[in-house]
């Protein structure tokens, strides 16, 4: 295999987020729209492997997405979903 595109994991949690909101009162839909775009469907090959590797893999602690809510941390704008830059230790 020369390269893989994962991303359904992502895309998965992040709908659990938009619904947890949406239960707690927090519409998606003033923060985005109806139609959300949650483009993590990466083509991973070796160039950027390291980084998949190092964010799910290697990671000696879960990813945490406790901090995506808006309902635990109201912000305005759309979401963000961006994965946290993880530093060496």
């Amino acid at each position: 295999m020369a390269a893989t595109a994962p991303g359904d994991y992502l895309i998965g949690a992040w709908a659990i987020v938009m619904l947890h909101d949406y239960h707690r009162g927090q519409d998606f839909a003033a923060h985005g729209g109806l139609n959300q775009k949650l483009d993590y469907l990466y083509v991973v090959n070796r160039d950027n492997v390291a980084r998949y590797d190092q964010a799910f893999f290697q990671r000696g602690d879960a990813l945490d997405f406790g901090v995506y809510p808006k309902a635990r941390h109201p912000r305005p704008g759309r979401y963000d979903f961006r994965l946290p830059n993880r530093t060496s230790d």
